[in-house]
């Protein structure tokens, strides 16, 4: 076919494409191609019209085909680059775009979307450049301001982001995203009235914007106007059925409040999210599920972002041996919080001989006597709460750290983006998350046997070490515990009180009903309770509903740590949660002489009561079922000398049982990570393994 006559095809095949006819457009240009192998146009047209109807793989082929004959060509590098995006490919769209700036005159659509790559392949630092040279060239794009915000949050830089936020809306008043976002890092400032305010415009922008529905509110949660809350998460799932982050967290919202109207849906559609691999907070599937494998899956959805950041992270340097092994708890919780009230002591007394210990807080946190015990327990203290994670990494790396311990997993303010860049040769879940992390990128979790068996360890990531009694740490208490006034507790004079003080969100319906059919059997029984004033109601009103005085629910307000740990006392009977144990609480309400019953489940969170109560010297009191737990129950409500004895067995526990022995705890805990280092430094990989036990 001679060249006018290809040109004149080819003007048949760009007339049809610009009549619509793309089948004969793309018919057309296969017959030129089959002519002339090497027509770029045809070439080029043919990519285009793939990546038009979504057959990308073909697209980027064409493209391909288009570079190799002329490599100039600047829109087949783009063309390839936006196909290999589609593709997933990331890493190559991110080079074909740098190709495609190189060559262009106006490079700055190319630019951009080399930084969208590297943003999505968690190259932060990189992605940045890119939106400044971008905006070099269109100082008044607010699509590249807002992107410029991004990642400027992903590097922990909210005021920045606010300011590249501000910039986008001031160019774009009715960018309904842009507000959204900066609503979402006011709250990351703590300003949370003034980003319900950026929500509440990003609405007016586009009513019908699920995400400003869906962040609005959480932000709501965070003021704990958790009713309202709900109902802005049931607006963004109208407008979006398959909204997973806000059909996650309106189940956790429910929770919050027992508001159980439409549970087995929430649970249902919860679960049908994680399963089709969407990510679902890892917490709120421990909260209403007892899967152990469904907890997994949740987990393993939650870091499978982290995958471009594990690939990417370098392997840590080879160093000299230390004299002492370097260790770095890393928390955002070291303050005013459980885990500073639980592991203070420990830190301050593990073995300085042998270990040298960072803290490395990970969020700021106001002065307090706590806070600055904790920052004092430490050999060195240091604040990565304005770093991004990839510098808190390489600042441990610089360290020398040899085994990071996460406090975290994957509860609010956890970080695991600085593990998934490698911290440190060996990375630990510890303590403060009670399920797998789900990422190969954390090493070791430690446990125990009761909470977690050989059976569960297929739903680990991790390699589990397990101490010789309860994984979980017991914080020092008041010394002699002794029952307060049940009236300055809000307590009847006489009567059995059942208790439990865990955060609302810990009861189910099923649990809850059991407990109400315990206040039926016992006519002098009450139930003390610790909830909101919204959650209250809804739980008075289920009693009420089961023929149930709603006073015979007894609510505790918020006190002081040590006030409540001495209220603790004036409890009966401590009714676990399921499937989500009490554990802290657990351990606060045995050392105040307060029995606890559990019913024993299949995974880890719903098995630590159990453990407790098997160092603690108790284990008859953790029942296999729910049924069992409900006997149990009944039985020792109507059969007070069993109590009373149940009660000298604790009181002998606070001296004999290894639940409270905090030091032998701390060797122990210390051999197991002496353990992770010796096989680490003969070259052997993470293994499953039993500390003996220290004497």
């Amino acid at each position: 076919m001679s060249q006018a006559a290809l040109d004149a095809q080819f003007a048949r095949a760009a007339d049809a494409h610009r009549r619509g006819d793309l089948a004969t457009a793309e018919t057309v240009c296969r017959e030129i191609v089959a002519a002339d192998p090497n027509h770029l146009r045809a070439l080029f047209a043919l990519a285009s019209l793939h990546h038009d109807r979504g057959d990308f793989a073909a697209a980027e082929a064409f493209a391909a085909r288009v570079i190799a004959i002329d490599p100039r060509i600047a829109e087949a590098h783009n063309l390839r680059g936006l196909a290999q995006s589609a593709l997933g490919r990331l890493a190559d769209a991110a080079a074909s775009f740098a190709e495609a700036a190189a060559r262009m005159p106006d490079p700055t659509d190319a630019i951009y979307n080399r930084g969208n790559m590297l943003f999505a392949l968690g190259r932060f630092d990189d992605a940045l450049q890119c939106y400044d040279a971008a905006l070099r060239r269109a100082p008044d794009d607010a699509l590249i301001w807002n992107n410029r915000g991004n990642v400027l949050r992903a590097l922990n830089r909210p005021a920045e982001a606010l300011a590249a936020y501000d910039r986008a809306i001031i160019l774009d008043p009715s960018y309904a995203g842009a507000c959204g976002n900066r609503g979402i890092v006011l709250q990351t400032l703590g300003r949370i009235d003034e980003g319900l305010a950026s929500f509440d415009r990003a609405l007016v922008c586009n009513p019908r914007d699920a995400e400003a529905h869906y962040n609005r509110g959480i932000a709501l949660g965070r003021l704990k106007r958790f009713a309202e809350a709900l109902t802005d998460l049931e607006s963004a799932l109208a407008l979006q059925p398959d909204h997973a982050d806000a059909a996650g967290a309106a189940l956790g919202m429910a929770a919050i409040l027992c508001d159980w109207r439409g549970w087995e849906r929430r649970i249902a559609a919860a679960t049908a999210h994680i399963r089709g691999g969407r990510a679902i907070a890892p917490l709120t599937a421990i909260a209403f599920s007892d899967d152990p494998a469904l907890q997994a899956q949740a987990a393993r959805n939650a870091t499978r972002g982290f995958a471009p950041i594990v690939a990417a992270a370098p392997a840590i340097p080879a160093h000299a041996s230390h004299s002492r092994l370097r260790l770095a708890y890393l928390s955002a919780d070291f303050g005013n919080h459980v885990v500073g009230h639980t592991l203070v002591d420990l830190f301050e007394k593990h073995d300085r001989s042998r270990f040298e210990f960072w803290g490395v807080s990970l969020s700021p946190a106001p002065d307090s006597a706590i806070r600055r015990r904790l920052i004092a327990s430490f050999d060195h203290f240091l604040d990565a709460s304005a770093l991004s994670d990839r510098a808190t990494a390489l600042l441990l790396r610089e360290h020398e750290i040899d085994i990071a311990i996460d406090l975290m997993g994957h509860t609010e303010g956890a970080r695991l983006g600085i593990f998934a860049h490698r911290a440190a040769p060996l990375q630990v879940n510890y303590f403060g998350y009670p399920g797998t992390d789900g990422a190969d990128f954390i090493d070791y979790i430690v446990g125990d046997a009761t909470a977690i068996p050989d059976a569960l360890a297929a739903n680990f990531n991790e390699r589990i070490a397990r101490l010789p009694a309860c994984y979980l740490p017991c914080a020092p208490m008041l010394a002699n515990p002794a029952r307060p006034d049940r009236r300055a507790c809000g307590l009847p004079d006489h009567g059995f009180v059942f208790c439990n003080l865990n955060a609302s969100q810990k009861i189910t319906p099923a649990v809850f009903a059991i407990w109400l059919r315990l206040l039926q059997q016992t006519d002098d029984g009450v139930l003390w309770l610790y909830a909101s004033s919204e959650t209250q109601q809804n739980l008075r009103r289920e009693a009420q509903a089961r023929g149930i005085d709603p006073e015979r629910l007894i609510f505790a307000p918020p006190l002081e740590r040590h006030l409540h740990l001495a209220r603790l006392t004036a409890a009966d009977l401590f009714l676990d949660t399921f499937p989500y144990n009490a554990h802290n609480t657990a351990t606060e309400a045995l050392w105040a002489g307060v029995p606890l019953i559990t019913c024993t489940g299949s995974s880890m969170a719903a098995r630590v009561a159990a453990s407790v109560l098997a160092a603690a010297g108790l284990p008859e009191l953790a029942a296999p079922s729910l049924v069992e737990y409900e006997a149990l129950a009944l039985a020792l409500a109507r059969e007070p000398v069993r109590v009373s004895a149940l009660r000298a067995r604790l009181a002998a526990a606070r001296e004999q049982s290894p639940l409270f022995a905090r030091d032998r705890y701390r060797r122990d805990l210390e051999a197991a990570y002496l353990t992770m280092w010796q096989r680490h430094i003969a070259g052997l990989p993470p293994v499953s393994f039993a500390v003996p036990g220290a004497t």
